[in-house]
């Protein structure tokens, strides 16, 4: 019974801890959110149209583009078929 007990209270005590570290990393997010990004840099995936090819890649996020940009190196190394648009 003592034993019982013992672990009960370990148990709850775990739960606490839990429950600190969990509220703490949802004000360090917040924390995160609310100071200013000078960039954001995503990870996404690319599929070539002719070989259905996926190539992962680390861009960064531009909000001020106003159209779709691509490296022409990369699109070289990678060897992405191109065709020129009106």
């Amino acid at each position: 019974m003592v034993r019982e007990k013992e672990i009960a209270s370990i148990e709850r005590e775990l739960e606490m801890l839990r429950a600190k570290i969990a509220a703490e990393e949802e004000e360090r997010d917040v924390r995160r959110i609310l100071r200013p990004l000078r960039e954001v840099w995503l990870e996404i995936g690319i599929e070539k149209l002719d070989s259905y090819e996926i190539i992962t890649m680390k861009v960064l996020l531009d909000s001020g583009a106003t159209s779709l940009f691509v490296n022409k190196k990369f699109v070289e190394e990678h060897g992405f078929k191109l065709e020129k648009l009106d």
